[in-house]
């Protein structure tokens, strides 16, 4: 089973959570796990910055900032996506920022390079 929970945090912007529910369970499946928990936070920058500083010791804001939380099964993790700077980047790389804030420009990267679902390890269970 693919649990996605979304939580728009930031303080004046939303995103439909359906999409992203969506790109997030078709990544999981790209990346052939059976069962995850991913849990997706829209915040601003400022709230990204202070994430970005208390657990990883990184001054200032990021676009977005994940933490594996167990390797599973299921896999779990948690996807911070700054709202203020996807927005930015949007503009920046012409993006519909419809696109970009419906999550999958965002989240795709993280999500299937391992940083959030972990690649499956080597030599069995």
């Amino acid at each position: 089973m693919i649990s996605v929970e979304v939580f728009n945090a930031h303080p004046r912007r939303r995103v439909r959570s359906a999409p992203v529910r969506r790109a997030v369970r078709q990544v999981v499946r790209l990346e052939r796990r059976r069962s995850a928990a991913v849990t997706v936070v829209f915040i601003d920058g400022r709230r990204c910055a202070r994430i970005n500083q208390k657990f990883l010791g990184h001054r200032g804001s990021t676009d977005v900032i994940s933490f594996p939380l167990e390797e599973g099964p299921p896999t779990e993790g948690e996807v911070y996506v700054n709202l203020d700077r996807a927005r930015r980047q949007a503009r920046t790389y012409g993006v519909a920022e419809r696109t970009k804030s419906s999550g999958w420009w965002s989240m795709e990267p993280c999500i299937s390079s391992g940083t959030t679902i972990p690649p499956p390890r080597s030599g069995g269970a």
